[in-house]
Order: C-alpha cells, then structure tokens, then sequence
C-alpha cells in the first residue's frame, strides 16, 4: 500500500472523529502488514521503515498467519526487530 492510500484513509478517520465530537490526534494508527511465506524479511522491514517515514505511522502489527509453523514466526520477529530497529 503506498502512503498516499494511507494518509487519504487516515484523514477521513480523522474528519469522522472530530464529526463525532473526538479528538482525531488520541486516535491512534496501527498498520496491519501482511507476511506471505516466502517474502524476505529485509523486504518487510523496507515496507515498515517507508510507510513509517513518510505517514509518521509508529505502531506495525505484522500479520504472520501464513508462515508454516511458530518457528518460522519466531524467526521472523527476530530479524524485523533487529531490522527495523524498534521494539
């Protein structure tokens, strides 16, 4: 997804909540990435670190369901950390 999508959703977030009277700015966004088997995880990282640069998005939940067992998951969340460089 690129990041003009994402901020184009977001702002219609945003005009939603203040119609309903909240505070857009204490909502807070979480990207869903999606992890087919198969994909580099230095190509996730990549994905992550962009959208994060360019939307200001700082919480990434990555979708692992594909992967083949919890060892493949665990793997995975390694090296993301260690390639994102954030917890």
């Amino acid at each position: 997804m690129d990041a003009e999508t994402v901020l184009a959703q977001r702002a219609l977030i945003d005009e939603f909540a203040s119609a309903a009277g909240r505070d857009p700015s204490l909502l807070d966004t979480v990207m869903r990435v999606n992890v087919v088997e198969g994909t580099p995880s230095g190509r996730v990282a990549d994905a992550i670190k962009s959208l994060s640069a360019e939307t200001g998005i700082e919480h990434f939940m990555v979708e692992s369901m594909s992967l083949p067992h919890v060892d493949a998951v665990l793997e995975l969340v390694a090296e993301l950390l260690m390639l994102v460089g954030r917890g």
